[in-house]
């Protein structure tokens, strides 16, 4: 009868089809949850890899700033101190022009003064023929 040819339809859908469906449905699940992790993990490790990257290139940069601005510093000292040794000698060679300058000064007088004196003495020499 029809309602018997029902029922069986019905007991199989039941019994056979169901059950195979909810195993292929689980199945599916876990093929597909084992995928999700799959690509979370690859997610996850590439963000990792492009943190890392990052900072190594952040840390690489900053390095050589730092490198840079040693340089720049040392540069900026050697050319401070080679001014400062200009000055100083500069300051050398005037005072060593004013000792040179009155030392001279004083020969001349000194010089002068003795041809004055031997002026003197040829003087009273010749005055006493």
């Amino acid at each position: 009868t029809r309602r018997d040819e029902l029922e069986a339809v019905q007991d199989r859908l039941e019994n056979d089809i169901l059950p195979a469906v909810k195993s292929e449905f689980t199945k599916s699940l876990k093929v597909e949850g084992s995928i999700v992790r799959r690509h979370l993990d690859m997610v996850g490790s590439t963000t990792r890899r492009f943190n890392e990257e990052a900072a190594s290139r952040r840390s690489t940069v900053e390095l050589v700033r730092q490198q840079v601005q040693s340089v720049k510093d040392r540069d900026q000292q050697r050319l401070k101190d080679a001014l400062e040794r200009i000055k100083d000698l500069r300051q050398q060679l005037a005072r060593e022009r004013a000792e040179r300058q009155r030392s001279d000064e004083l020969l001349i007088q000194q010089i002068e003064a003795k041809m004055s004196r031997m002026k003197r003495a040829l003087l009273a020499v010749t005055s006493e023929q």
